[in-house]
């Protein structure tokens, strides 16, 4: 600490201090000390009082600029907290939102390609069943023909039958008669 001799300026908050409470005017000028001293001693108070007040405000200012500024990184600090826990409940969403989409069109590939090989399957039936009915259209159409052929054939062993038995004799035609009639009862 500086001894009073050392320092230059005066200490005129010391000297008031020493000084009794009633030699002092509730301005802060001394009664009975001399007029320069009280000019200089009320200069200092107001240059103090004025540097105090700037002081006091520019700390007020750096205070209010320090706590804007810790507020605003704050803020900033929860802002990105928000998006960042915002991103990842989004990225969870579409996770699991492409998690079902990825199985639901796996499903239905599954589906579509069992559907595809039922088709296939009932196609190449129908191509099977199309040709197993054509070649029974063609061999009933055969049968048909055939059975055209042989009531051709009848008609005309009938008619060569009755030729014939127009030209035997009565006992032979009642003899091949009853062979005929034993012949269509077996």
């Amino acid at each position: 600490m500086m001894d009073r001799n050392e320092d230059a300026t005066p200490n005129v908050g010391e000297d008031a201090a020493q000084a009794p409470c009633s030699a002092m005017a509730p301005d802060g000028v001394f009664f009975g000390a001399d007029e320069a001293l009280n000019e200089t001693f009320a200069r200092l108070s107001r240059e103090l009082g004025g540097r105090l007040r700037r002081f006091l405000e520019e700390m007020r200012t750096a205070e209010r600029k320090r706590a804007d500024l810790q507020l605003h990184r704050q803020a900033q600090l929860l802002q990105a907290r928000a998006e960042a826990q915002l991103r990842h409940s989004a990225e969870r969403i579409r996770v699991r939102y492409q998690d079902a989409f990825v199985a639901r069109e796996k499903r239905l590939r599954s589906r579509y390609a069992h559907l595809l090989a039922t088709a296939t399957q009932m196609s190449t039936k129908k191509q099977a069943l199309q040709q197993v009915l054509r070649e029974f259209q063609e061999k009933l159409d055969d049968v048909g023909q055939a059975q055209h052929e042989l009531t051709e054939i009848g008609l005309a062993v009938a008619r060569e039958l009755g030729e014939l038995e127009e030209l035997m004799p009565g006992a032979e035609r009642a003899s091949v008669s009853a062979h005929d009639r034993s012949r269509s009862g077996e």
